[in-house]
């Protein structure tokens, strides 16, 4: 069941970021709505509070800077290095916007 319920919450959040409103994906899961609801209006104010939030440019070099050098020195076993890459991709792309 708890699978099955974070399967829904889920689906709820990827609702969420496509637009739909809070309604419109509890009323998927009616009999869950209860437990739901509190978790996608926490998932909701953390999205409008973290969208408000612009690095200063400097911070952005700087990260960008060092994301660069991690790369470059691409130190560790492979699978440290892959996932480290990965991290590493994803806030570049944070730095970039």
């Amino acid at each position: 069941m708890a699978e099955r319920f974070e399967n829904m919450l889920d689906q709820c959040l990827e609702g969420l970021r496509q637009g739909e409103s809070l309604e419109q994906c509890l009323a998927r899961y009616p009999e869950q709505a209860a437990e739901l609801a509190p978790l996608l209006r926490v998932a909701m104010a953390s999205q409008k509070a973290s969208s408000a939030v612009k690095p200063r440019p400097e911070c952005k070099a700087r990260a960008r800077s060092e994301i660069r050098s991690q790369l470059r020195a691409g130190s560790g076993s492979p699978n440290r290095r892959r996932r480290a890459s990965l991290v590493d991709a994803r806030w570049a792309v944070a730095v970039r916007q």
